[in-house]
């Protein structure tokens, strides 16, 4: 009844039925390890068993890994789903995990359990995995607080410590751009700067380089990890989206920035961040050694300093509140999830909640008429919507409010990309497809010709992208007029478009 006290929440974090104690084995180690393949080969002889990954990328190629291993593998995403016959595994992103009785499951990149953004998910992952074995890959700064997780959980917890299979060393010296050697990948902090960094290295070299950043898809960037493996390429530029999925045959890896903007603000890297990212060098069966370095004297210091620094030990998980739970509670959507903020429980030290920012503001702009549906409510507002497609998500919001199809994304005009705007375009295309293939694989309706459909436009647009980045063409340069602007310049159009279109305007300000 309205106005009735609810039971506040305990518990949050409860099997899915009363199992008996697991066995886990956490594999400890930094990158390059060894670790996730040593799980893997656990998991091939799984009679049912699931890997899970942070990325689309980690899970498409362990599925590969699998399939060469002769286990047959299913996949499992937000944006995709391949079944196959006699599959004893899938592998699934941490956030898809499906819920099954198993006798193994794998869980990758275990720190993560301390994200704040999408620790949840490893929280419900590492929790609720109903397996007899249970393997856990992670960093070693995260090995104390999941012992003690798992330990209260009562679960009965192995450690298996790896050693890095090729050793990383610092160089002794800063190197100059000019000087990349063969076989770099140098790394930058936002997508500007990435692709003015291509289009300076290109010029240096007179030769191709390939270019990885957050929003690119997982096949773009599939793309040009597979052009540098190739000889098409012998420098890559990248964000720290290489510091997870992508394996690449680099000796050398060089920090062009010290800082990053985190989203909230912009600080210096922190240890365990440069530890990731500097890991890609020397990966074991692509290259023989690993070296790192920063691109100017201050970066140089600093990311040599924070990988001589220990990264301080996780000591939290974070939850968010499931379909059930807020189903226990009443009011609007937006209501039900303050109240679970307010009122949730664990029994286990250092679980808080995820910050619900986003959930609460996407669950104020829902349709009315989808109060009344909660399943389909929360549907909408766990989708993976980006500043870009906020738009986009809201009419599919309407249409499912109205019992409509979903609306189709906006076409994409095969004209070729040359230009920063261009792209930028596609990839925010790109994102409505892929907002509509997670929506449409759980909203009726949705027919199999129409998700056909989106796929091959989605092909189409990849494609485009990858074209784009194979091609000379300059990115990242002026928005006006294109001129190329070197990685270092703070601003998005050159000195003399900021003149002819903004000097000349005498303002007065009285």
């Amino acid at each position: 009844m309205p106005g009735t006290t609810q039971p506040a929440p305990e518990n949050i974090l409860v099997r899915l039925e009363a199992a008996l104690p697991r066995s886990v084995i956490l594999h400890v180690g930094p990158t390059n390890s060894g670790k996730t393949h040593a799980a893997l080969q656990h998991l091939a002889r799984a009679r049912k068993g699931a890997y899970l990954a942070p990325l689309r990328l980690l899970a498409w190629e362990a599925r590969e890994r699998l399939q060469e291993a002769g286990c047959l593998t299913a996949l499992l995403t937000g944006e995709e789903y391949l079944p196959v016959d006699g599959a004893r595994v899938v592998s699934a992103t941490v956030e898809m995990f499906p819920q099954d009785r198993y006798d193994i499951v794998v869980v990758d990149e275990g720190q993560m359990i301390s994200d704040h953004d999408r620790g949840w998910a490893w929280t419900r992952a590492l929790a609720t995995a109903n397996t007899e074995e249970l393997h856990i890959c992670c960093a070693p700064h995260a090995e104390r607080f999941l012992t003690g997780f798992l330990s209260a959980l009562g679960d009965h917890v192995t450690v298996s410590r790896h050693e890095r299979l090729i050793p990383l060393h610092p160089l002794p010296t800063v190197v100059n751009p000019k000087d990349l050697p063969p076989r770099s990948a140098v790394v930058t902090f936002s997508r500007r700067s990435v692709l003015r960094w291509k289009a300076a290295i290109e010029q240096i070299k007179k030769a191709p380089v390939a270019a990885v950043y957050g929003a690119l898809p997982p096949d773009v960037r599939r793309e040009q990890a597979r052009r540098l493996r190739s000889g098409e390429t012998l420098f890559i530029i990248a964000t720290d989206a290489i510091g997870m999925g992508l394996n690449l045959p680099v000796d050398y890896v060089f920090f062009a920035d010290d800082r990053k903007y985190d989203g909230s603000s912009e600080r210096l890297l922190r240890s365990e961040e440069v530890l990731q990212i500097a890991g890609r060098a020397g990966r074991y069966g692509m290259s023989t050694q690993g070296l790192f370095g920063g691109l100017t004297n201050a970066t140089h210091r600093h990311v040599l300093t924070m990988a001589a620094t220990d990264p301080m030990p996780i000591d939290r998980a974070y939850v968010q509140p499931t379909l059930d739970e807020l189903g226990c509670l009443e009011g609007k959507l937006s209501q039900r999830i303050e109240q679970w903020r307010a009122r949730a429980v664990s029994r286990i030290d250092g679980v808080r909640t995820a910050p619900l920012g986003e959930l609460l503001s996407l669950a104020s702009r829902l349709p009315p008429p989808l109060e009344s549906d909660l399943r389909l409510a929360y549907t909408l507002i766990t989708a993976p919507v980006s500043p870009q497609t906020q738009g986009y998500w809201t009419a599919c919001a309407r249409a499912a409010a109205n019992h409509k199809a979903l609306p189709l994304p906006s076409p994409f005009s095969n004209r070729g990309i040359r230009s920063d705007a261009r792209l930028m375009s596609a990839e925010r295309l790109l994102k409505e497809h892929d907002l509509f293939l997670w929506l449409a694989h759980r909203i009726e309706p949705s027919s199999a010709s129409v998700i056909d459909a989106v796929l091959r436009s989605r092909a189409r647009i990849s494609r485009a992208i990858e074209q784009a980045l194979a091609s000379p063409t300059l990115f990242g340069g002026c928005s006006i007029c294109g001129r190329p602007l070197s990685p270092r310049y703070p601003h998005g159009i050159c000195a003399d478009c900021y003149s002819s279109r903004f000097e000349r305007y005498d303002y007065d300000w009285d």
